[in-house]
């Protein structure tokens, strides 16, 4: 893990006649000098040797292992035998911890809306991510990711729509670099409505019905008083027809009207 110490083992393979007292050295590294030399470290604040039996083995200790450690060449010698290695940036032995500060996490929630960003800077390998609402794991998009010398920086973005069964359960969010957690939150939700969104739910449901109800009442309302009026101007008609003449009898004639 960057920041950590790491350690680099040479096997030596005791043999017979072996000498402990053989010179034994570490090369190598971002300058290609020498590290150890029988113990004696070239930078102690950097490195050091950890032995027991040097005809077995003896390590290379590197402190505050960092990114200008990795994809060097180092190399030890016991005596005239030498063995080198490269140390190459590994995803599956290297992680980069981002520090604090280079986690960015906003959460926010608008009834039943979610929004999700994160965002990690300086880290190895690519973060991976679950999302879980309630008991229900998320299938979350790709995280997008571009590399800044051998660090990533990783982002995360994602709206969701909560179900109102599941509108007071809690949102989790962990996030890992290979094994270790670097994000794990827990959020409860509130799919509280404001006033507007209230006041358009009930508009919907029983504004709106009631209103029209009251239309069609009052519409066949003024649908029977008309009929009512043509009715009463229909018989005074008659009644004036029948004053002037004697022998016509005509049956006195009434509009219908659905009232």
């Amino acid at each position: 893990m960057f920041g950590d110490s790491v350690n680099l083992m040479c096997m030596v393979g005791r043999q017979e006649g072996c000498d402990n007292s053989t010179t034994r050295r570490w090369d190598g590294g971002p300058n290609n000098t020498i590290l150890l030399l029988n113990g004696h470290s070239s930078n102690a604040t950097k490195y050091y040797e950890v032995t027991k039996d040097p005809c077995d083995n003896f390590s290379l200790v590197i402190m505050n292992f960092n990114m200008n450690d990795v994809n060097q060449e180092y190399w030890c010698s016991f005596g005239f035998e030498t063995s080198r290695q490269n140390l190459p940036l590994d995803e599956q032995n290297f992680i980069g911890m981002p520090t604090k500060n280079n986690i960015h996490v906003s959460v926010q929630q608008w009834a039943t809306k979610l929004d999700i960003s994160i965002g990690f800077y300086k880290v190895f390998p690519k973060p991976k991510c679950k999302i879980k609402i309630g008991d229900e794991h998320l299938l979350i998009d790709p995280i997008k990711s571009n590399v800044s010398r051998i660090f990533i920086n990783a982002y995360l973005h994602k709206t969701i729509t909560i179900s109102k069964d599941r509108c007071h359960g809690n949102v989790s969010i962990k996030c890992a670099l290979l094994t270790t957690t670097i994000l794990d939150i827990t959020q409860s939700l509130n799919c509280s409505f404001s006033l507007d969104e209230d006041f358009d739910f009930v508009k919907k449901i029983i504004i709106i019905p009631i209103a029209l109800l009251i239309c069609i009442m009052c519409i066949l309302i003024i649908i029977g008083n008309v009929c009512k009026m043509k009715n009463q101007r229909l018989n005074q008609g008659h009644l004036a027809t029948n004053g002037e003449t004697d022998n016509f009898n005509p049956v006195n004639q009434t509009l219908l009207c659905i009232t």
